[in-house]
């Protein structure tokens, strides 16, 4: 069973009081409730919170240095990390893409070949096979199933994940972006440990 963290990170001594404000706020019964007091200890990579998590498995080694950002993708965020929490309590590698993650289509389903090449996001991932909204001008609202083989994950900074460098060509009014209070956040997150640990 995994040890969910909260973790405060203020940065600075007020760190341990808004750690028990949120931990009694939230009645975190499920989750070891922690805070960092010095920015010299934050992490130097991944985001926290808002802008995703930080995943660590049973080892303590990074499975994921940064999941999806709330702030960016919304719900999806959330089941990015579910669909690793998922693998990962399952004995299983997590998937290659994940709900929330953003890729290139490099090869369109048949029928459907004016779309190779297309960014889009990952909003599912069920029977091995991803289901992409579609970002692009000509592609907008356009949803595709397709093997992980069929599509390039990007990073968050806009490179393909193995490394090569990518231009995104995303049509911005396609993507909302609603900022949302981290409370949110944390009380799905509560609801995720509990869902786990009811074996839900």
């Amino acid at each position: 069973m995994p040890i969910f963290w909260c973790v405060c990170v203020l940065g600075d001594p007020q760190a341990v009081k808004l750690a028990r404000e949120m931990g009694n706020q939230m009645k975190l019964t499920h989750c070891v409730n922690g805070f960092v007091d010095s920015e010299e200890d934050l992490p130097d990579y991944g985001q926290l919170g808002c802008g995703g998590f930080i995943v660590l498995d049973g080892d303590h080694r990074a499975i994921s240095k940064a999941t999806s950002a709330f702030m960016e993708v919304r719900d999806l965020a959330f089941h990015h990390v579910e669909a690793i929490l998922a693998a990962v309590t399952a004995g299983k590698p997590p998937p290659a893409v994940c709900p929330g993650e953003y890729c290139r289509l490099e090869v369109a389903p048949d029928g459907q070949a004016q779309f190779q090449g297309e960014p889009g996001i990952c909003k599912a991932v069920k029977d091995g096979l991803l289901t992409i909204s579609l970002l692009g001008r000509r592609s907008r609202g356009k949803n595709v199933q397709v093997p992980p083989s069929a599509v390039r994950k990007i990073n968050q900074d806009g490179s393909y994940a193995d490394g090569k460098p990518q231009i995104v060509d995303v049509d911005v009014e396609a993507v909302v972006v609603i900022p949302l209070l981290a409370i949110a956040i944390l009380s799905r997150l509560q609801w995720m440990v509990d869902g786990l640990r009811m074996g839900l």
